[in-house]
């Protein structure tokens, strides 16, 4: 079984961009799996310092949608987004906060390759910023409503808050 999941690549953030791409993506497996810890050098632990976009194929359009519940600060909610440019269920943690907190998440992705299919996602994800600041666990069924395969996954950090070098997104190819 080791041998269906194969490790494609790995990107790190740079200090000064707020966007990691994976390009290129090949064909060659049936679903993807991305896993990745991440933080920003955003001021502050508001939500909105921490909130990371995803888009696919560099599409912006309005056909991504998400329905997540989440726990922020002890409460528990639920929320829906549809005719969204990019997919937005995923945080990091700032600078700002604990300097050994990350925003983790895992991101599946099943028949990424059907040119028959619009393309669904499973993603779980958390981020603890700080003893009194933004708390989040967060559990989303998502979509882009297209047929096209994924060939390129953009991860941005809203607000232009550009990601570590400690920051981390590795991909997966599963057989």
């Amino acid at each position: 079984m080791a041998s269906a999941i194969t490790k494609i690549a790995e990107l790190n953030g740079t200090n000064s961009s707020s966007v990691i791409s994976f390009t290129s993506i090949s064909s060659t497996y049936k679903d993807l799996m991305f896993f990745g810890s991440l933080r920003n050098f955003a001021s502050g632990t508001s939500y909105s310092h921490q909130e990371v976009k995803i888009n696919f194929n560099g599409n912006t359009g309005t056909n991504y949608w998400d329905a997540y519940s989440y726990q922020r600060d002890n409460t528990i909610r639920y929320q829906m987004y549809t005719s969204g440019n990019s997919l937005r269920p995923i945080v990091c943690t700032t600078s700002s906060g604990s300097t050994t907190a990350y925003g983790t998440f895992r991101l599946f992705c099943p028949g990424y390759r059907d040119a028959s299919l619009y393309k669904r996602f499973d993603i779980l994800g958390a981020a603890h910023q700080t003893s009194n600041g933004m708390q989040n666990t967060i559990q989303s069924n998502s979509g882009w409503d297209q047929y096209s395969a994924i060939t390129q996954v953009d991860f941005t950090n809203t607000l232009a808050n550009t990601f570590t070098t400690d920051s981390r997104i590795s991909l997966y190819g599963i057989k």
